[in-house]
């Protein structure tokens, strides 16, 4: 998962979980608010009417002894009345509640306070109409609701914004840096501009990892060109003598046996030289790229030049290259390399009276080769290792020195062509060969 979808994800889940518990204690703060200011402003009117007694007597606001309403609105909405008691209540008493009100059940918030006037104790109770509060409750908290979810669309736009713009740098670190390297020698040591100290930290530490990277592939590089160079000039002095001792006719019948098996010896061992230079060679990019080759005429050569093999362990081959593709900026003899290392590979590990089918077709923007063979397949976990040099795995009757998918290797990164490999122990395997359209004609 991508650190800007991990980023995303999180700032979601977290303003998800405050609007969560906003919406479990944002009605409770709303109502404490609106009923404390109704609870101000109906004290503030009994304040009011004690001190209209005080000053003028009860009867200023006292309609019915009976304690009837004494005095409402036309809509209802506030009501006070005052009435005698025998019961003493002491200070205010606030609580919501219900009013018959001519025949019709209507809620309200109401204050109860005694008072002692004229030896005589009275009940004052003020109301507060709660229905048109209670829309404006529902109202206030629908769009409250509202504004809650505009709030966190918004707040999630910005910050998936900020977050994608705080991780271009390292966006870009990856790109450069390590996405577009497909060799060591072609590793980007530019500074990428960043004001974040983690980031500057991170390519540093990068470069230095592929100074050390390059330096070490450089030595290997130069060693592997020094010592084939030295070992290839006694193997040629060796084996000139050998075919000289041979040709005397004076050598012993067993001394010529033993400098055959020893010139043997030497041709293998100068195959392997030659193979390590190819690669290094390679590897330095030695070769020009200047050809643009026909892949069904390339491949259809191959064949041919191969055709012996097939016919050794009468193995059918089964071509479908429908689709005319030239492969521009490449070099032909690589190719062919190639091309021939991965056919014969499918012979060499093919069973006898078995089958290579090779087919070709476009998909998307690139162009495709599969290669299948009915051999005898790998385990899963070995096709990661075969394109190690010398790596070789357990097939008895099978001569190799394991170097030629190796070949294919250096030759694929070469042309930048990617290659996907899956295989089935004792059914086959399949090599996926996959051309970028920067390099369709």
């Amino acid at each position: 998962m991508k650190l800007l979808l991990k980023f995303t994800l999180f700032n979601t889940f977290s303003k998800m979980l405050i609007v969560a518990a906003l919406f479990l204690f944002l009605p409770t703060i709303i109502n404490k608010v609106v009923y404390e200011h109704i609870d101000n402003r109906i004290i503030g009117k009994m304040e009011k009417y004690l001190k209209i007694i005080k000053t003028g007597g009860i009867k200023e606001i006292k309609d019915d002894e009976n304690c009837s309403y004494g005095n409402y609105n036309l809509l209802k909405e506030e009501y006070i009345l005052v009435c005698s008691t025998e019961k003493q209540m002491g200070n205010y008493n606030i609580d919501n509640g219900i009013r018959n009100f001519e025949g019709e059940m209507l809620p309200y918030r109401i204050l109860n306070r005694t008072f002692v006037y004229d030896n005589q104790i009275y009940l004052m109770e003020i109301g507060e109409g709660l229905t048109a509060i209670n829309l404006l409750l529902n109202t206030l908290k629908a769009y409250t609701f509202k504004l809650m979810a505009v709030f966190l669309l918004i707040t999630l736009l910005l910050d998936v914004t900020f977050t994608r713009f705080l991780l271009m740098p390292l966006n870009r670190i990856i790109k450069r840096k390590l996405e577009q390297t497909k060799h060591p020698s072609s590793f980007d040591f530019s500074v990428i501009k960043t004001n974040t100290t983690d980031f500057k930290y991170l390519e540093e530490s990068i470069n230095e990892m592929m100074h050390k990277i390059q330096n070490a592939f450089n030595i290997e590089k130069e060693f592997i060109m020094n010592v084939s160079h030295e070992l290839l000039t006694p193997i040629t002095i060796l084996q000139s003598k050998f075919e000289n001792i041979l040709a005397d006719e004076n050598t012993p019948p067993d001394v010529s046996e033993k400098l055959l098996e020893s010139q043997k010896t030497l041709a293998r061992l100068n195959k392997i030289i030659k193979t390590l230079l190819l690669i290094s060679k390679i590897e330095n990019e030695q070769y020009l790229k200047e050809d643009s080759v026909n892949i069904k005429e390339i491949i259809y050569e191959v064949i041919e030049e191969i055709e012996e093999r097939l016919t050794e362990k009468n193995i059918s081959i089964d071509l479908k290259l429908n689709d005319e593709f030239v492969y521009q900026h490449c070099n032909r003899s690589l190719l062919f390399t190639m091309f021939f290392n991965l056919i014969n590979n499918a012979i060499k590990y093919n069973k006898p009276n078995g089958k290579i089918s090779i087919k070709s077709y476009p998909e998307n923007s690139n162009f495709i080769v599969e290669i299948t063979d009915t051999g005898v397949g790998m385990e899963s976990s070995n096709i990661e290792h075969i394109f190690e040099r010398f790596k070789r795995f357990e097939t008895k009757g099978v001569e190799g020195y394991g170097l030629g998918l190796p070949i294919v290797k250096t030759i694929l990164l070469f042309h930048n062509i990617d290659i996907l490999v899956t295989s089935e122990k004792g059914v086959g395997s399949t090599f996926r060969l996959s051309f970028a359209p920067s390099v369709i004609s």
